[in-house]
């Protein structure tokens, strides 16, 4: 344990300047090439409680008078440590004491350490931080099980689905030569030195065709979509030859001048040869990938800062999520996705194996019931030859003419033609009627009979047509007396119900009511007025000349009046503005004289108030009820030329009736309104009677008669009496009624007698037909019957023409053709049976053949399926042994342990106050409380420790690849840090470019975080710190 005195030794060893300020209090300074960047005061006091109890008074009196004097602002650049030594650690209230002090922002910033945690701090950070080597990558022990399995393509990481497709073809499966060693004899520049420049032809828009200067230490800042990220991704790409986060960027023109340890500047162009990148990856990273891309997990992971896991890391409260987190971080983001796509990869193989497991029996049992099959359909017996031989004999005896062809020859395809032809011919002789025992000879016979018959039948048929025509003749006459008959009988109802004196007086009273209407040209008394006096004498031309003299006098009227009255309006108006022009200045006299009493006009005296009263009065209004008795006047004549326009419009009207009913022109207005009103009395009775007479002639529908059918029974009645009858008198009408009725009983005996006649004809036909045998319905005309027989001889001719002509055997004479119809029969049944086998055998052999084909397929599925099940149980195991040998969690703990020291190191560097530990990471543990070791999980860490915790753990990695290049790549990480923690992350970076070279690019937006990074870094001078400003372009 170290004593004040190896405290007071180790301050005045580590810095400079170091001054002895009493009260147990050394101060000194931090410096840079004789350049004071820091200054550092060291409390020995071991007085925590007081210290806190008068802090404001303690840090005045310390450091209040050179806070702002002194070579630059120290404002953010002092340190206040104090020194918690056992006296302080013994007294109660020492924890609320210390963070009293270290939670105040007065002067400067104050730490409360213990002896370790003090010589820590003012040692250099070179010397004061752990060494330590990251573990071994997991990834490549996961590269060397799938490639010690043949199986390095799952590296590639291709979509699982074709992935799946490979392991099922075996493509997956390559055996890959072993990587080539990186070759020690050549230095790459990136590797080994730091940019001083960069400039790039084409990127993005925010960085194309710009030239970029760097120092050890540079800040970027700029407005978001400046182009901060492109850069830092610039930057990437020169390294890796690719970006990560968008792999399908494009760029060229990229050309750096690197500084090399030694001050020397090498120009290095931007590559992305595989050779290239793949040598870098193992040169600076230990890893031989077979993947060129591979180079970007080991750059995110220990160059640039992977802010979206830091960024939800800091912000995740589900524990899962945050160890992902954590993976990303500890072993590159690149580990993080291949762990993952292993995963599923192997959840895939599992079941597709499960898959393959159920399937195998099934096509295994498929196989054997299909080879029991084959063996059966080879063992059928076949009859097929003897059967065909059997139908040949058969072909023999009936006397076949075709080519038979020999006994081993295949049944010709038009037997079954030409047999089933032949029975059709001879069935269709056998159905012959009246034919007992039907031969060629017989049917030759029956022919002769029939064409015997047809003869006379057709003399029977000759005559029954010309009685027919005799017969239609004459009921056609007797139909024509029917209908003449019919219709006087219709005649004689209309005139015995009156219907001719109904229609001719309907005629007339229509005739007189259309002449009236017509007269009055739709005119009534009603819209004719009764006349003033003054018209009551008048004709129409006089009295149409008085209503018109009358209405041109009033709208004269009305228009003078109307003209008056405008006039009077206007002047009243010139006399109203003239008055108020008077009072007003009247009024504006008597003000500026003061005299109210004498007018200002006239010079007229006045009382008290008198001459303002009359002075106001100018203003009234004229009384309205002068102009009153005008405007009446004028709405008089207005109304006495309305009524002037309606007796013009009657006297007009009353003159067009004039002239339609031809009254003479000395008749009076009031004669013709008269003469009017008899007119309207006459169409009223005689549209009375003409209501009368259609009621009368509706009445006829009762009998049955109709109005329609009047006139078409009226014309019929003229045209059948004739000239010299009168269509109205009864007897005549009666007479010829009797005539009619004995003409169509001479006509219907004559129609009787024809139709016996033809009876008897049909009678003699069918007894004909009869005698033939041949059976047909006793209803028969002689022309069916002559059909009737007339088919029968046409069957029987075509029976001996299929003899004579189409048969293909040899037919006697006298041979029976109900024997040669048997051995047809005989002879198609032998082809069925032979035809049957056959198809049988053929059947047998496309079913031997079909299953022989599907046996075939199935046994190829089998051996398909297990082959496919031993690559995927070979995927299955080597996926399992990474996942259960070298899980993702187990390398995360790895490679936390490896740098554990590391990362609490630096995180009680950048986190204050100094309350937590690390933890163990096992649950939900992230972080230890210092005192009590109490695991913290993530909803009990706040989200700046989180922050500070994943830029621990990036600035450990970085620290650890040692082969890896000095620099480092940090854009925006400190959204959620508080101020006080982010002045702890610039210090530790501060630290890190002074005591170590180390090449630090830091990017934000936030311009007063950019503030407080270049007062932390401003002393390197401008060729070690740089600040590079961005913004948009148009």
């Amino acid at each position: 344990m170290a004593n004040v005195d190896t405290i007071r030794e180790r301050v005045r060893s580590k810095l400079a300047h170091v001054v002895d300020l009493g009260n147990g209090v050394l101060r000194g300074e931090r410096r840079y090439f004789d350049k004071k960047f820091a200054s550092a005061y060291v409390d020995l006091s071991d007085d925590i409680i007081a210290r806190s109890q008068n802090l404001s008074i303690f840090q005045e009196g310390l450091l209040g008078k050179d806070f702002f004097e002194g070579d630059g602002d120290q404002r953010w650049n002092s340190y206040l440590y104090f020194w918690a030594g056992p006296n302080s650690k013994a007294q109660a209230g020492f924890s609320e004491a210390k963070s009293r002090i270290e939670r105040d922002r007065h002067f400067a910033r104050k730490f409360v350490l213990a002896e370790d945690d003090l010589l820590t701090r003012i040692d250099d950070l070179s010397e004061s931080r752990p060494k330590t080597v990251i573990s071994d990558d997991v990834r490549t022990k996961w590269s060397d099980q799938l490639q010690l399995a043949s199986l390095g393509s799952v590296l590639e990481q291709k979509p699982r689905a074709q992935m799946i497709r490979l392991i099922e073809s075996g493509d997956a499966f390559v055996a890959r030569a072993t990587p080539p060693k990186a070759s020690a004899e050549s230095i790459d520049p990136l590797g080994a030195g730091v940019l001083h420049s960069l400039r790039v032809g084409k990127f993005r828009a925010t960085t194309c065709d710009s030239e970029f200067f760097f120092g050890d230490v540079n800040l970027i800042v700029g407005q978001n979509g400046s182009g901060k990220t492109s850069l830092l991704e610039l930057i990437e790409a020169l390294y890796c030859g690719r970006v990560s986060r968008d792999p399908a960027a494009t760029f060229s023109g990229l050309r750096a001048k690197v500084r090399m340890p030694d001050g020397k500047i090498e120009d290095v162009k931007g590559s992305t040869a595989t050779a290239t990148i793949k040598a870098r990856n193992l040169a600076w990273y230990g890893r031989s990938d077979f993947q060129a891309s591979m180079i970007s997990g080991g750059f995110t992971r220990f160059n640039f800062l992977d802010t979206d896991a830091a960024f939800r890391l800091s912000s995740e409260k589900d524990p899962e999520k945050i160890k992902d987190d954590l993976s990303r971080l500890l072993v590159g983001p690149e580990t993080s996705a291949l762990w993952a796509y292993l995963t599923k990869l192997h959840d895939d193989a599992v079941a597709n194996l499960r898959s393959l497991d159920e399937r195998l029996p099934s096509l295994v049992k498929q196989t054997e019931l299909l080879g029991t099959e084959v063996k059966r359909l080879r063992e059928v017996p076949s009859q097929a030859t003897s059967l065909t031989k059997t139908y040949r004999a058969s072909l023999k005896a009936l006397g076949a003419k075709w080519e038979l062809g020999d006994s081993t020859a295949p049944i010709d395809g038009l037997d079954r033609a030409r047999l089933e032809g032949l029975s059709r011919g001879f069935r269709q002789a056998l159905a012959v009627p009246s034919i007992t025992s039907p031969t060629a000879k017989a049917l030759r016979a029956r022919l002769k009979a029939l064409d015997t018959a047809l003869a006379r039948l057709r003399d029977l048929h000759q005559r029954q047509g010309v009685l027919n025509e005799d017969l239609e003749s004459r009921q056609s006459e007797a139909n024509s007396c029917r209908e003449t008959i019919q219709s006087l009988q219709q005649w004689n109802r209309y005139c015995e119900a009156g219907a001719p004196g109904l229609i001719a007086s309907m005629n007339r009273v229509t005739d007189q009511i259309d002449a009236i209407q017509s007269s009055l040209g739709g005119l009534t008394v009603d819209s004719i007025p009764m006349f003033p006096p003054d018209y009551v004498s008048c004709t129409i031309s006089d009295a149409l000349r008085v209503a018109e003299e009358s209405l041109s006098s009033a709208q004269a009227q009305e228009q003078k009046g109307v003209e008056s009255l405008s006039q009077r309006e206007q002047t009243g108006q010139s006399l109203q503005s003239l008055k108020s022009e008077l009072r007003a200045i009247a009024s504006a006299v008597i003000q500026r004289a003061g005299d109210s009493a004498h007018c200002p006009v006239c010079g007229t005296f006045h009382d008290h108030d008198e001459l303002v009263r009359k002075i106001d009065a100018l203003d009234a209004s004229e009384d309205p009820s002068v102009n009153e008795g005008l405007r009446l006047a004028i709405q008089e004549f207005r109304q006495r030329a309305i009524r002037d326009r309606k007796v013009i419009a009657a006297i007009k009207s009353l003159g067009r009736y004039a002239v339609s009913s031809g009254a003479p022109e000395s008749a009076t207005v009031t004669q013709l309104r008269e003469q009017l009103s008899t007119a309207r009395d006459k169409l009223n009775a005689l549209a009375t009677e003409q209501d009368q007479l259609q009621s009368a002639i509706e009445s006829l529908d009762q009998l049955g008669l109709d109005l329609v059918g009047y006139d078409n029974s009226h014309v019929a009645a003229v045209s059948l009496l004739g000239r010299d009858k009168e269509p109205f008198d009864a007897d005549d009408l009666k007479k010829s009624i009797e005539e009619w009725d004995g003409k169509l009983k001479a006509k219907m005996h004559l129609i009787s007698t024809l139709q016996d006649s033809m009876a008897e004809n049909t009678s003699r036909a069918y007894s004909i037909v009869e005698g033939l045998g041949i059976v047909t319905p006793k209803t028969s005309t002689p022309d069916g019957l002559v059909s009737a027989v007339d088919r029968a001889r046409t069957l029987v001719d075509a029976s001996i023409k299929f003899i004579e002509d189409a048969a293909k055997i040899d037919v006697p004479d006298d041979k029976s053709f109900d024997t040669i119809q048997s051995a047809i029969d005989e002879a198609i049944e032998a082809l069925d049976r032979a035809q049957h086998a056959e198809a049988n055998e053929s059947n047998a052999r496309d079913e031997l053949s079909k299953r022989s084909q599907e046996l075939q397929r199935v046994a190829l599925q089998v051996e398909d399926a297990t082959s496919k099940r031993e690559r995927f149980a070979k995927v299955e195991e080597v996926l399992r042994g990474i996942r259960k040998d070298y899980s993702l969690e187990e390398a995360t703990r790895d490679a936390l342990n490896s740098i554990r020291k590391q990362v609490s190191y630096v995180f009680e560097r950048i986190h204050t106050p100094s309350e937590y530990d690390l933890g163990d990471f096992h649950g939900d543990s992230i972080l230890v409380t210092r005192d009590g070791k109490e695991p913290r999980n993530a909803n009990q860490v706040s989200t700046g420790q989180r922050a500070a915790l994943a830029l621990s753990i990036f600035l450990s990695l970085n620290q650890s690849a040692e082969r890896a290049p000095p620099i480092m790549l940090i854009d925006d990480p400190v959204a959620h840090v508080d101020d006080l923690n982010v002045l702890s992350f610039f210090d530790y970076l501060r630290d890190l470019a002074v005591s170590e070279r180390k090449q630090i690019f830091f990017a934000t937006a936030d311009t007063r975080v950019a503030a407080l990074f270049q007062k932390k870094f401003e002393f390197l001078g401008q060729d070690r710190f740089k600040q590079i400003l961005l913004s948009r372009r148009a």
